[in-house]
């Protein structure tokens, strides 16, 4: 674990991500199965990851704004869900952007959108 990791663990802020292991299914079938999004974008560093707002516990695509933002610099990945949830995706875990971006400031790194 990364010592980014474990300040994501640390206040019980941060949520583990699940992979699935089902890939050639659309995104509409598995919200049909599962309730569930994967991130089907190669780019990104959430590929393969079932992405889950952790404001509303949404995990639907339809439930996401259209596109993600990342962060190629530290491999991190920002969703916005429509309940208003802003949150970022990092090695593995989920964490609300407010906490990212302080986490960022505290380690001294500037997070590219603050």
């Amino acid at each position: 674990m990364s010592e980014w990791t474990d300040e994501i663990l640390k206040d019980g802020t941060g949520i583990k991500l699940e992979t699935k292991t089902v890939e050639k299914l659309s995104d509409d079938e598995l919200d049909d199965i599962s309730g569930g999004f994967t991130e089907t974008n190669k780019g990104l560093a959430t590929f393969g990851y079932n992405i889950k707002c952790p404001n509303c516990g949404a995990t639907a695509a339809t439930a996401f704004e259209a596109g993600a933002w990342q962060d190629k610099k530290m491999k991190s990945v920002e969703y916005h869900c429509g309940c208003g949830c802003k949150f970022v995706c990092y090695d593995g875990y989920v964490i609300k952007k407010d906490r990212w971006v302080n986490l960022c400031n505290q380690k001294g790194y500037k997070y590219p959108f603050a």
